[in-house]
């Protein structure tokens, strides 16, 4: 989507909900509830003069967070969606910090317009993945890695997120040649196989992608 359509229609958005109190809207989310026994996105956007359900997210920051105010609690959890909506909005600053940090090292990189796909100094691939904290049943942390085999990146950069999902833990640095998985569910600690490419911090990449400007001799 073109950005300017984009962020026109956050415009409109944010003015339908002004005329609006948080007690009103939240007072018609009751109504909704009321009347088809459970709230959802879509029934919200169904309903006759209400504010959409992106207006519930922009004045509260979440549907979910919306749903507790008036005591709601989805039998389905959508907490994981709410994870994946932030991990998007975080995904193209990460990048963009990625592709500033090689650039300042001397490097190039040049994004591929489809996939999104990092072509560093024109000599390899990079995909950048942001992996979800999950919390197991029984309380232990676990993240999933998906390798998009289709793109073929030469290194998959998997940024494993905190209990939070809001700030990143560490770095995998995955290179294809030696991965034979679509998917990957880790744990905090993960063997000697899985752990030699994790890093704190993507000094690593950054140095492999650093460019040194060679004086010509005469």
């Amino acid at each position: 989507m073109d950005p300017t359509i984009f962020f026109a229609a956050q415009g409109i958005i944010i003015e339908r909900s002004r005329k609006y109190t948080n007690e009103e809207m939240l007072e018609k989310l009751r109504g909704v509830l009321q009347q088809r026994g459970r709230i959802s996105g879509i029934l919200i956007d169904e309903s006759d003069d209400m504010p959409s359900s992106a207006a519930f997210r922009n004045r509260f920051g979440s549907l979910v967070a919306a749903y507790s105010l008036i005591g709601y609690t989805p039998q389905t959890d959508y907490g994981f969606i709410e994870a994946n909506r932030r991990l998007r909005h975080q995904h193209p600053a990460i990048v963009a910090d990625v592709i500033a940090q090689v650039e300042a090292m001397g490097g190039s990189v040049t994004t591929h317009e489809d996939t999104n796909i990092l072509i560093v100094n024109r000599e390899f691939q990079a995909s950048i993945v942001l992996c979800r904290h999950q919390t197991t049943m029984r309380g232990s942390s676990r993240w999933i890695i998906r390798l998009d085999e289709s793109l073929h990146p030469d290194i998959t950069i998997a940024v494993r997120m905190d209990t939070t999902n809001e700030g990143i833990q560490d770095y995998y640095l995955l290179p294809s040649i030696d991965m034979t998985w679509e998917k990957l569910r880790i744990a905090e600690n993960n063997g000697i196989y899985l752990d030699a490419y994790r890093f704190q911090t993507l000094d690593f990449f950054f140095h492999i992608a650093a460019r040194t400007n060679i004086q010509q001799i005469t």
